[in-house]
């Protein structure tokens, strides 16, 4: 011990040169120290006061619902028929397609009229029979749905 202590005072200028920086050091120390103390203080009133209680509210998660009012399912249709899709006040869609049997008809731009879809569909453009209209939404969060009706086309009236 003795050893190191004379030592230390030999080298008088290590001490000189820690004593420059001692002032910056002492208040770096006083900074974390602070620092750790308010963070402390923040995270024990979340935890054990009051705002322990906080509600994310992060809006509705779930997807619109989208329903076909008209055509009603397996309704004869012929020439142009209204066609009406509603879905829930306060959602809109981005982006709504129209698919017969599969194959994409029509991509609707988004509707002005609150809740609802309208447009006419010129049924002469298909041939008689059953088909399947299908419609797929794309809401403003990227939530997609679909609804489908089955339909019969009945636009050539028999000779007898």
């Amino acid at each position: 011990m003795v050893l190191s202590l004379q030592m230390l005072k030999k080298s008088k200028s290590f001490w000189r040169k820690f004593d420059r920086f001692t002032p910056y050091v002492l208040l770096a120390v006083l900074l974390l120290a602070a620092l750790n103390l308010l963070l402390s203080f923040l995270l024990f009133g979340l935890i054990f006061g009051k705002r322990a209680n906080l509600e994310l509210n992060v809006g509705n998660l779930n997807p619109p619902v989208l329903a076909v009012k008209e055509p009603v399912d397996n309704q004869q249709i012929k020439g142009k028929a209204p066609v009406t899709l509603s879905y829930p006040e306060g959602f809109g869609f981005a982006k709504v397609e129209m698919w017969i049997d599969g194959q994409l008809v029509r991509e609707l731009a988004p509707p002005p009229a609150p809740n609802q879809i309208t447009f006419d569909f010129d049924s002469q453009k298909f041939v008689d029979g059953e088909h399947t209209l299908s419609f797929n939404a794309t809401d403003m969060k990227g939530f997609n749905q679909s609804a489908s009706v089955r339909v019969s086309i009945a636009n050539k009236t028999r000779s007898r």
